[in-house]
């Protein structure tokens, strides 16, 4: 049986958690299972209020795990967060980056290509690579 209010409990508490994924999992499991057996346990269907009465809310079950960490741990969690912080948004700068090149140079192309052709100088030996900004017309003196 699936009851809507353990899920949203659920989820809820995942939000709040601060740990790794696998830890987090293994809580959540975990709660679950109890939740279920309390829910076995009332006849009328559980509301999210009883369980927040019950286990208390999401946020006070997070903070009482994270009252289980040592300051090393604590320490540790909030250094892996910042990296992965930094990490994010450094990948969101380096594509905002690349988009922003990239769009330079096709206006720049665009630009050349304004007249429906280019003319380039081109020396015995040297290939135009004309192929490459997909232009037909050319002329080559």
């Amino acid at each position: 049986m699936k009851n809507n209010a353990i899920n949203t409990y659920l989820k809820e508490l995942s939000k709040q958690l601060c740990c790794s994924g696998k830890e987090k999992k293994e809580i959540l499991s975990s709660l679950k299972n109890r939740l279920s057996e309390f829910e076995s346990e009332h006849s009328a269907a559980l509301k999210y209020e009883d369980i927040v009465e019950q286990f208390g809310s999401p946020k006070e079950v997070a903070n009482s795990f994270l009252g289980e960490y040592s300051s090393t741990q604590l320490h540790n969690l909030v250094k892996r967060r910042k990296i992965k912080h930094f990490c994010i948004i450094t990948a969101c700068i380096l594509i905002f980056a690349a988009l922003v090149i990239y769009s330079f140079l096709k206006i720049q192309q665009l630009h050349w290509l304004q007249n429906g052709y280019i003319i380039q100088v081109t020396y015995p030996g040297t290939d135009p690579h004309l192929d490459e900004l997909d232009v037909t017309i050319f002329q080559t003196y």
